[in-house]
């Protein structure tokens, strides 16, 4: 038992000690992007952004498609002749 608290103590203060070094020291700055990875999102945002506008236009002109439609109020039935 002697023996084993001892092997606990010998190894756990150093490994303690490390830990505690390294939440001192703070976090790790974040490594800035290449740049060939900043010009390929670019690329994809571009790409989102069209397809956004190439959608918002399709949609409105499916809007103004849909408004030109007549609607069942203003649709004339025929009626029976008796």
């Amino acid at each position: 038992m002697f023996f084993t608290t001892v092997a606990i103590i010998a190894l756990g203060i150093p490994i303690i000690r490390a830990f505690t070094k390294r939440f001192e020291r703070g976090p790790a700055a974040p490594a800035l992007p290449s740049p060939e990875i900043v010009a390929r999102l670019e690329r994809i945002e571009q790409a989102v952004e069209r397809s956004r506008s190439k959608s918002s236009a399709s949609r409105s002109r499916s809007v103004s498609r849909r408004s030109s439609w007549p609607s069942r109020r203003n649709a004339v039935f025929p009626t029976r002749v008796p």
